[in-house]
C-alpha cells in the first residue's frame, strides 16, 4: 500500500510466519533487497512487486546486509557465523568470509571504494576483509565493546565507527578505530603470511542520550544504522526511530564528532531495525508485518 502523505510510505507485506532481519536498497534506489530466514527477496521499491527470490543463501538466518558503493557486490551477515559476498547482477556467491569466533555475524559494511568489507559480531571484534577475494586484513578490538550492531567507514577510509553494547555495564554506545591507508596494503599483504592478521585497538566515543543523563549511555536503544554518506545515524528505540545528524566537521579529529537529533519517526508497531537508501534521503523501517519506507531528509 502506498499512501499520499507528506512523507511517502510504502508498505511491503512480509510472508506469513517469517521475520525480516535485513534489507538494502540497490544503487539506483529502484529495488529493495529483503533478507528473511535464509532467503533473499528482491522487491520493486516503488510498487512492492516481487522481482526475484533466492532460497538457501545461508545455513542460518540472514541478520544484516550491505551493498558496495559501486553497486556491484552485496554482502550478507548470517547467524551461521559467516558473511557471504554476492554478485548483484547474477546473485551468485563469490566468497564466504569465515573467522568470527562465535555463531553470529551481526553486521557488515563496505569501504567507500568498495574494496574492503568490514564485519562485526558478538565475539567482540570487527574484522576487515578484501572484497575481491575475501582475504582477511585486520582484526579490530576495543575495551568494553562486546556486541557490534552497526559499522561505518569515513569517506577517506581512515576511521571506522561501531555502534554496539558493553555487556559488563549493560549500556550501548559508539567506538572508533584509526586505520592505516587501506589503499596501500598491496606490498604489506604480499609479504604477510596468509594466516597472519594484525590487530588494531580503538576507544569509546561520547554519544547523546534522550535524557542527556550521561554521555555514551542510551537506555532504550535497540538497534542503530549509519547512512551511506555518514551524515545520518538512525537509532531504533521503544516506540519510535530517531535520526541524528552528524556534524559536517565530524571527520577532522576525534573531538569533533557531533550527533544532533533532527527527526523522530513514531512507529505504531515495534520497529525491529532500519536502513537508509544509498542517497541517504529515505529510511526503511522493519515492522513485525510490513516494511515501511519513509523520507529521512
Amino acid at each position: 500500500m502506498l499512501s499520499t502523505s507528506s512523507r511517502t510510505r510504502l508498505q511491503v507485506p512480509v510472508p506469513s510466519g517469517r521475520t525480516v532481519d535485513s534489507l538494502q536498497f540497490t544503487l539506483d534506489g529502484r529495488l529493495l533487497i529483503i533478507g528473511y530466514d535464509t532467503v533473499l527477496r528482491v522487491i520493486d521499491a516503488a510498487t512492492g512487486a516481487l522481482v526475484r527470490e533466492l532460497q538457501s543463501c545461508h545455513t542460518g538466518y540472514i541478520h544484516r546486509m550491505a551493498l558496495a558503493p559501486d553497486g556491484r557486490q552485496l554482502a550478507t551477515a548470517s547467524y551461521d557465523g559467516t558473511v557471504r559476498l554476492w554478485n548483484v547482477a547474477t546473485l551468485g556467491c563469490t566468497a564466504v568470509l569465515q573467522g568470527h569466533d562465535r555463531d553470529n555475524a551481526i553486521c557488515v559494511r563496505y569501504s567507500p571504494d568498495s574494496a574492503v568489507v568490514a564485519t562485526g559480531s558478538n565475539d567482540a571484534t570487527v574484522r576487515l576483509w578484501r572484497a575481491s577475494d575475501g582475504r582477511p586484513l585486520f582484526v579490530l578490538r576495543s575495551p568494553g565493546l562486546d556486541w557490534i550492531e552497526t559499522l561505518f567507514l569515513t569517506p577517506n577510509a581512515r576511521r571506522l565507527l561501531a555502534a554496539g553494547a558493553d555487556d559488563s555495564t549493560h549500556t550501548t554506545g559508539l567506538w572508533q578505530w584509526d586505520l592505516p591507508d587501506l589503499q596501500k596494503l598491496g606490498d604489506d599483504l604480499a609479504a604477510r603470511p596468509p594466516k597472519a592478521v594484525p590487530e588494531l585497538h580503538g576507544f569509546r566515543l561520547e554519544f547523546p542520550t534522550e535524557g542527556q543523563k550521561q554521555a555514551g549511555y542510551t537506555d532504550a536503544w535497540l538497534t542503530a544504522c549509519f547512512s551511506p554518506d555518514g551524515r545520518r545515524l538512525s537509532v531504533v528505540c521503544e516506540g519510535h526511530t530517531r535520526v541524528f545528524h552528524v556534524a559536517e566537521n565530524a571527520f577532522s579529529s576525534e573531538a569533533d564528532w557531533r550527533f544532533n537529533p533532527v527527526l523522530t519517526l513514531p512507529c505504531e508497531e515495534c520497529c525491529q531495525f532500519s536502513c537508509f537508501s544509498l542517497d541517504s534521503r529515505r529510511v526503511a523501517l522493519v515492522l513485525p508485518k510490513t516494511v515501511e519506507v519513509r523520507d529521512a531528509s
